[in-house]
C-alpha cells in the first residue's frame, strides 16, 4: 500500500476517534472567550487537558488500547460537550474579521504562514537524542503493553520523571499504523501559547497589526524554531508556563467583575501552571516560583487600587 495513504488513513482514524473531544475543546472555548485568538488557545488547550486526561486514565486502569481509546475520548468528549452547553453566561457574538485587513497585515500573515509550513517540515524529522531514549520511547512502550508502569533507564537513578509530556506524545501515536501529528505536539502548544498571549493583549485593545508583529516576532526566533521542530518538551513547558500566565492574568486581573467566566480562566491559568510543572523539571521549579509572584503583584495592585478610591 502507499505510505501517504496510510499517513492519510492514519490521521482519518486519529481524527475520527478526537471528533468528540475536538467538538468540545471548540464549543466551550467559545462559550469563555473575548475574542477569536483567546478561542483559539482556549481550544488548544482544552484538547490538551482532553488528550493528557485520556491517556493518564486508560494507562492507569490497564486499558491503554485503540478500543479503550475510542470509548475514552467519547466520553471526555461528551462531558466537555455538555459542560459546554450547561455554561450560562451573558450572550456574545465574537468580532469578525474586519474586511479592511492592511498590506503589512497581509504581509505578516504571510510571513506567519512560510514559518508555519517551515516548522512543519523541520517537524517531519525526528531528530535530538532524548526523541527515542524516552520523549517516545515511554509511551511506546506504554501502548504495547496496555498500561502505564515504571520503565527503568540505565544511568540514571530512578525510573520516574513529569510524565505528561509523555502522555501527551502517547495519545498522538493513537491514529492506526502511523502517527503522522506525533512530531506536531510542540509547534502546535507553542501556536497555543502565542494566541494566548494575543488574545491578552487583545484584552487591552492593541491593534492587530501590533499583536501579529509581536506574535512572529517571537515565533521566529531560532532557539523556538529548532527546539519546537523536536519531539521533546521544553517548548511544551514554556508553552504551558505562558499560556499559565495569560489566563492568570486574564482571570484574576481582567475578568475580575465577570463571575462565573474570572473564575474559569483563573482555574485553567492554574491548571496549566500544574502541567507546565508536571511536563519537566524545570518547569517544576519556575510554575511555583511564577505563580506565586503574579499572586503577590494581584495583592499589592488590589491594595493600592483601594488606596486611591
Amino acid at each position: 500500500m502507499d505510505y501517504g495513504l496510510v499517513m492519510l488513513m492514519s490521521m482519518a482514524i486519529f481524527l475520527l476517534i478526537n471528533a468528540a473531544p475536538l467538538i468540545g475543546a471548540w464549543q466551550l472555548a467559545g462559550k469563555l472567550a473575548e475574542n477569536n485568538f483567546t478561542r483559539w488557545s482556549l481550544a488548544g488547550f482544552i484538547f490538551l487537558l482532553e488528550s493528557c486526561l485520556i491517556f493518564s486514565l486508560l494507562g492507569a486502569l490497564g486499558v491503554l488500547n485503540l478500543q479503550g481509546s475510542i470509548i475514552g475520548a467519547a466520553a471526555i468528549g461528551l462531558s466537555v460537550i455538555a459542560a459546554a452547553h450547561a455554561v450560562k453566561l451573558p450572550s456574545k457574538s465574537l468580532p469578525q474579521a474586519s474586511a479592511s485587513i492592511t498590506y503589512a497585515e497581509r504581509l505578516l500573515e504571510a510571513a506567519t504562514g512560510i514559518l508555519i509550513l517551515l516548522v512543519c517540515i523541520k517537524s517531519a524529522y525526528l531528530l535530538g537524542t532524548d526523541t527515542m531514549l524516552y520523549h517516545l520511547y515511554y509511551p511506546a512502550m506504554w501502548i504495547d503493553a496496555g498500561k502505564i508502569f515504571a520503565i527503568p533507564m540505565q544511568g540514571l537513578p530512578h525510573e520516574y520523571f513529569p510524565i505528561c509530556g509523555e502522555a501527551l506524545y502517547g495519545w498522538l501515536m493513537f491514529g492506526g499504523v502511523e502517527a503522522p501529528l506525533v512530531c506536531l505536539l510542540q509547534p502546535a502548544a507553542a501556536g497555543m501559547a502565542l494566541l494566548a498571549m494575543a488574545g491578552l493583549w487583545k484584552s487591552f485593545n492593541i491593534p492587530n497589526i501590533y499583536i501579529k508583529a509581536a506574535a512572529l516576532l517571537t515565533a521566529a526566533s531560532g532557539i523556538i524554531i529548532e527546539n519546537a521542530s523536536m519531539c521533546y518538551t521544553d517548548t511544551l513547558a514554556g508553552a504551558l508556563l505562558l499560556t499559565g500566565i495569560c489566563y492568570l492574568i486574564e482571570g484574576i486581573f481582567i475578568r475580575r467583575q465577570l463571575g462565573l467566566g474570572a473564575y474559569v480562566f483563573t482555574a485553567l491559568g492554574a491548571v496549566a501552571m500544574g502541567l507546565c510543572a508536571a511536563v519537566k523539571y524545570s518547569g517544576l521549579v519556575l510554575a511555583p516560583v511564577i505563580t506565586l509572584l503574579l499572586i503577590i503583584f494581584f495583592i499589592f495592585y488590589d491594595v493600592k487600587q483601594k488606596e486611591f478610591t
